[in-house]
């Protein structure tokens, strides 16, 4: 174990739960709806788009959905790269597809009969166009009650044995949520320098998770 990990034994983590989680940890904390998008994926010629700004949750949205069709590739776009090798395929998931310009995703249409990809912008027409049925999931989180279930499982991923952890409360969602809207990205950077401090208190609220 880590220094690190070890200056959060008093919390009973393993490590900062706002700080960057593995893959499969990062999958395990996600609270997310994509049941009822499993069986258009399986149709052809349908794009699911997940639709919103920056920080919302859409890559977990398209990565919790792409567990259902692990064999399809996932590839990530980025803003100014060189367009990747997409292989044909008929699903393919796609990571910030405006990263794209329109003459490339007319490439990438070409390389697969079905899609689902994370965008800041609304490509319906486009779609529309080529012959896709779309659906689109606009990506947010407006229940607060789901929001602290969605950051206390990050904690609990992080816990390090049996016992209380230092959970959040609805008090201190409320108060997230004056500041940040929507953007759980940002709620989790402040966390995740509340938590370094935390670390460092001699007493600290401790709660069971029953």
């Amino acid at each position: 174990m880590t220094k690190s990990a070890l200056a959060f034994e008093s919390l009973n983590l393993r490590f900062n739960p706002f700080g960057e989680l593995s893959g499969d940890q990062w999958l395990a904390a996600s609270i997310v709806d994509i049941e009822h998008l499993v069986a258009p994926l399986r149709l052809p010629n349908v794009a699911v788009q997940f639709l919103a700004d920056h920080g919302r949750g859409k890559t977990t949205h398209l990565r919790k959905l792409h567990q259902e069709f692990s064999d399809a590739p996932y590839i990530k776009l980025y803003i100014d790269e060189k367009l990747p090798v997409f292989p044909k395929s008929r699903l393919t998931f796609i990571d910030s597809f405006e990263n794209a310009n329109k003459s490339r995703r007319k490439k990438i249409y070409k390389k697969t009969n079905s899609l689902a990809f994370t965008t800041h912008s609304d490509l319906t027409d486009e779609l529309e166009k080529r012959g896709y049925k779309v659906v689109t999931e606009r990506v947010s989180c407006n229940s607060n009650e789901k929001l602290l279930n969605i950051l206390n499982t990050r904690i609990e991923i992080a816990r390090n044995g049996s016992g209380d952890l230092p959970l959040l409360n609805m008090e201190k969602v409320t108060q997230l949520r004056e500041n940040f809207g929507d953007d759980i990205r940002a709620m989790q950077y402040q966390l995740y320098e509340e938590y370094q401090l935390l670390k460092e208190k001699e007493n600290v609220e401790m709660r069971c998770t029953n």
